[in-house]
């Protein structure tokens, strides 16, 4: 295999790791540092836990950021390089996949 042949196998390699990364849809469960709130996505809804019961809600993905939907305005979450979720309770690891 020429030198040439090798960059162009490299290189489709790369993108096709590349759109496997991005088409990757988020899925389980995820806690919060202080474990007051963990969010589920199963069966394209997500399930919010909190103190105070859990809510059904839509979801959609947008890049790295996962949109809860809320009548009472939507809750963004970005999608970090180590697979946990950012968002106003901190990082939010994944626990149960």
């Amino acid at each position: 295999m020429t030198a040439s042949s090798l960059r162009r196998a490299a290189l489709a390699c790369a993108i096709a790791v590349a759109a496997a990364a991005c088409s990757s849809h988020v899925k389980g469960k995820y806690a919060s540092p202080n474990g007051l709130m963990s969010i589920e996505f199963k069966g394209g809804k997500a399930y919010v836990e909190m103190p105070m019961g859990t809510t059904q809600t839509d979801y959609e993905e947008d890049g790295d950021r996962v949109i809860l939907k809320n009548d009472g305005g939507n809750l963004v979450l970005t999608r970090n390089h180590d697979g946990s979720l950012s968002g106003p309770m901190g990082d939010m690891k994944l626990v149960d996949d």
